[in-house]
Formats: structure tokens, sequence, C-alpha cells
């Protein structure tokens, strides 16, 4: 991921979501936003899987959006929690999931908007 954002244009908004194939680092998070900076609004999702380094990657995105101030962290873990028919496997979201995440974001998105 973080070749593809050196290597393409970047917009004004940018939305990343980890996704839930293994832990993301303080390390990854500071080099994302070496390359993105501070003009940018940057949205992270959150992470929702039954995995050890879940609460600490999430613990991680929470406390970066306090260090940079364009970083957003929109919380599908809270949201998602006892919801396990969004769901295939519990991870991976369903046809049905995928379109409450979806909504989710962009109300995340469109609320932080300023005018």
């Amino acid at each position: 991921m973080i070749g593809e954002l050196q290597s393409k244009p970047l917009t004004n908004t940018i939305l990343i979501g980890l996704g839930t194939n293994g832990p993301f680092s303080q390390s990854q998070f500071d080099q994302i936003m070496h390359i993105i900076g501070t003009k940018r609004e940057v949205y992270f999702i959150n992470t929702n899987v039954d995995q050890d380094w879940q609460e600490e990657v999430n613990d991680m995105l929470s406390s970066g959006s306090k260090r940079y101030n364009n970083v957003h962290v929109i919380d599908w873990n809270n949201y998602s929690a006892g919801h396990e028919n969004w769901f295939w496997d519990g991870i991976h979201p369903n046809i049905q999931g995928r379109q409450i995440m979806v909504d989710f974001v962009g109300r995340n998105i469109i609320a932080d908007e300023k005018y």
C-alpha cells in the first residue's frame, strides 16, 4: 500500500481501509502520513477482526488521529459489533454488510466535511 501512495497522484480526501489480514504498526502509519502530508484529509477505517492485534491497531489509529489534525478514524469496529449477520464468516462483510459499511463510511466522511 505504501508504494501505491508514492506512485499515484493523491486527491484531497484519502480513505484507507486496513482490512483484517494482519497487524499495522506505528511506523507504517507514520510512513503513510509522511507521504500524504497534512494538507489532505485522511480517513482510516479501523479494523474488526477477532485477532489479538485488533485492539493494538485500533488504539494506534486513535492515537495517530490525535497527533495529526487531518487524520480521522471511522469506527467500523464499534459500529459493526454485535452484527454477525453482516459478515460471511465473522470477518469479511457479506453483501448486506458491505452496503452498510459503505453507507456508514460515506456518512462519516460527509459529516466531517468543512464548508
